[in-house]
């Protein structure tokens, strides 16, 4: 159990440690970082949960763990965090049900809106000027009175970004971090993880982007896309909630 707890703070204290290699460390480096930090809290919570419950009919072994425990505690202790740990798997349960719902439900309203524009790109009358949505067979949506105010070359960045998106499966690597962190808050550094990796997602989609044009047109064209995306899109501007 004394290695799992120390293992749990390391995972608690990752996205800290992580976010001051921001700018020095490649982008996927530290989105892996963020991804790992959450997915070790969770494995230490339930091997700490299955030591306790086993101790727990074993009173003295018990004691052991926990120093300080009067004997007729075990019990009552173990049960606590299996209680906890339900909490904690049905707080990130509820938050996938929540973003996959949101997610299909504007993917199937901006295609029902949406005339074909290109393999994988659609045209809809979104807020932003460019957004991508879905999980599994994530789709592109141009916003065109927004996108034909773009010069050519601001053009071919924002699809450049999007196209990162859906290459790069930003949107699961998303899903994963709500999910996982949904149910560790208010735990340290669940919060930040989240945030952390949604920046750094843009920043690979950004790029590839500069690989296909330049880092003086993607700056303009995000100034460009300053309006930010819709519900359950990943876009130019930055992230939805």
């Amino acid at each position: 159990m004394t290695v799992a707890l120390a293992l749990m703070v390391l995972g608690m204290s990752a996205p800290y440690l992580l976010r001051r290699f921001g700018g020095r460390t490649p982008a996927a480096a530290i989105v892996a970082g963020h991804v790992a930090s959450p997915v070790l809290v969770w494995l230490c919570v339930v091997a700490v949960t299955v030591d306790a419950v086993g101790a727990a009919h074993r009173p003295a072994a018990f004691l052991e763990l926990v120093p300080g425990v009067a004997g007729g505690y075990g019990p009552p202790a173990g049960y606590a965090l299996t209680a906890a740990l339900l909490l904690m798997i049905g707080r990130s349960a509820s938050a996938w049900w929540r973003t996959v719902a949101t997610i299909r439900a504007a993917r199937r309203r901006y295609l029902a809106m949406s005339s074909s524009a290109a393999p994988g790109v659609a045209f809809a009358p979104i807020g932003s000027v460019a957004c991508t949505v879905g999980l599994f067979r994530p789709m592109v949506f141009v916003n065109p009175e927004r996108y034909k105010r773009l010069a050519p070359d601001e053009r071919a960045a924002v699809l450049a970004h999007e196209r990162g998106h859906v290459r790069g499966r930003h949107g699961l690597i998303d899903l994963l971090m709500r999910t996982v962190t949904a149910g560790l808050r208010p735990l340290p550094g669940a919060d930040l993880g989240r945030r952390e990796v949604r920046r750094h997602l843009e920043a690979l989609a950004d790029d590839r982007a500069v690989g296909l044009t330049s880092r003086r047109t993607v700056a303009t064209a995000i100034v460009a896309a300053a309006a930010p995306p819709p519900p359950g899109a990943l876009g130019a501007a930055g992230w939805s909630t």
